[in-house]
């Protein structure tokens, strides 16, 4: 996956605010995503990619 289309499907995906509808929040509540000012240190590139491109499957764009 090219990581510019990983960023730019999170993009899409944020709310603007950090709740626990947004797949970048874990279960447990620690963050991975990297529009937060402060993130989860211990996230990995990995998982981040893997969870915005699962979101960007179920929710594709209209028009797409």
């Amino acid at each position: 996956m090219e990581f510019q289309e990983v960023m730019r499907q999170a993009r899409r995906m944020c709310i603007g605010e950090c709740t626990a509808k947004c797949p970048l929040m874990s279960n447990s509540g620690s963050h991975i995503c990297v529009f937060r000012p402060k993130f989860n240190d211990g996230y990995s590139a990995e998982e981040f990619e893997r969870t915005v491109m699962r979101w960007a499957a179920d929710n594709p764009e209209e028009g797409t």
